[in-house]
């Protein structure tokens, strides 16, 4: 018995399934690389769920970019404890997710806020931090930039200041940084 809700296309070396889902309203369509008996059996599983779910539940809804870094990270840590990966890698990814990222630039504009320690240097390791948050965040990096209250122009300011000075402030050889007043207006 052929599905009742769901389309089969035959295509150059495959076929596209399409119907209607309710819940997502709107069309959907997948592809079966494989023979028309594949295309058929998974056709029939899709119109199931469709006549007793009322949602095929192929269509996911876009998720935001912390939901999906949460859950590769809660992957790489179930891999880690299986002993597939090494958890340093958990580590080394957990380090560079933009949650984190986020919450480095604020500690860097407290610190600059309250003239804790050398200004120069926070200013130098916050443009260090939106550089690497630009490269994460990529087409999301205004809508970061909003969220902790900093405007993309200030913040191109930095990324010019984080080209010109090495990445490890603390290991700098140069005597320069030393030398720089701690407050960015007597420079």
């Amino acid at each position: 018995m052929p599905p009742s809700r769901v389309r089969i296309y035959e295509r150059t070396g495959h076929f596209v399934l399409q119907w209607w889902d309710k819940a997502q309203k709107r069309n959907l369509c997948e592809r079966i690389d494989g023979d028309l008996v594949a295309a058929i059996t998974r056709a029939r599983q899709i119109d199931g769920r469709l006549e007793h779910f009322r949602s095929s539940g192929v269509g996911v809804q876009r998720a935001e970019h912390t939901l999906l870094v949460e859950r590769f990270q809660a992957d790489l840590r179930s891999r880690a404890d299986a002993g597939e990966i090494d958890p340093r890698t958990v580590r080394r990814y957990e380090s560079a997710s933009i949650t984190k990222l986020l919450d480095k630039i604020l500690k860097e504009q407290q610190k600059i806020d309250r003239h804790e320690g050398d200004v120069v240097a926070s200013h130098i390791r916050l443009g260090h931090h939106l550089a690497d948050l630009r490269a994460l965040a990529k087409r999301t990096w205004a809508k970061q930039l909003k969220a902790i209250g900093l405007s993309p122009r200030v913040a191109r300011r930095y990324l010019k200041i984080a080209q010109h000075w090495p990445n490890e402030i603390g290991l700098n050889e140069s005597d320069l940084l030393p030398r720089l007043p701690p407050d960015l207006l007597e420079l």
